[in-house]
């Protein structure tokens, strides 16, 4: 594998710096860590088509339908902080990207696979205190694995989000059915800031994210409403 530094910086360039129209959503998942032909692996359920507690759903076309831009153009990285970190005024956001997509896949049941390659120093070294992707890699090492989430980061398409409350979905859904997304980036994170908005919904704007990650020694409670969505569809 090339300078993980360099595929950084090259992955980084490809980033739109305006997250005021992309969303975050979160699973909790089991995330498989093996060494094949040198390369580090990993292997995840990205999603799955269940209700979550505000009565959102994502259903799994919106997935496969980005999933070849996603493997040719996405990236891997720690709580979305090379998507937001420029907005939060983190130097260097590139330095958060672990590595890259090889495969999504069907796992059936509406679930929805992916199969990374996490990057790695040339030479073999490793540092888990100076390098976010060996930091990762150690941790899933550790017996027990730290417990990872998934976190997928897009833009819903237009027209491609629907208000269940106000028209008829063909779903489970009974307030916001994702049908079509940007897919750009799929985040591994231990604390979702998800869990911290109110109501702890799956589906929050990457501001209201960003903006969560900010204040996260603060009262989640006081931060933000939940209605998450909503400039996105009105």
């Amino acid at each position: 594998m090339e300078c993980p530094c360099k595929r950084q910086t090259e992955i980084y360039k490809s980033i739109g710096p305006d997250i005021e129209q992309s969303i975050i959503i979160d699973f909790p998942v089991m995330i498989k860590s093996n060494t094949s032909s040198g390369k580090r692996i990993v292997t995840l359920e990205a999603s799955n088509e269940l209700v979550d507690g505000e009565g959102d759903v994502i259903l799994q076309k919106a997935l496969m339908d980005s999933a070849d831009t996603f493997i040719k153009t996405g990236h891997m990285d720690i709580d979305h902080l090379s998507e937001i970190g420029l907005s939060m005024g983190i130097e260097n956001p590139s330095k958060y990207i672990v590595g890259i997509p090889l495969e999504v896949f069907d796992m059936g049941e509406h679930r929805t696979g992916v199969k990374a390659e996490i990057f790695q120093n040339p030479d073999g070294s490793s540092d888990p205190d100076k390098y976010q992707y060996d930091m990762l890699w150690h941790s899933l090492q550790l017996n027990p694995p730290v417990r990872w989430r998934a976190s997928i980061y897009g833009f819903p398409k237009s027209g491609m989000v629907k208000d269940c409350s106000k028209v008829t979905c063909n779903s489970d859904a009974t307030r916001f059915l994702v049908e079509g997304l940007d897919w750009r980036s799929l985040a591994f994170t231990k604390n979702p800031m998800n869990d911290h908005i109110k109501h702890a919904a799956k589906i929050v704007t990457a501001k209201s994210y960003a903006d969560a990650y900010r204040q996260q020694n603060d009262e989640w409670d006081d931060i933000l409403a939940c209605s998450l969505l909503y400039l996105l569809i009105n």
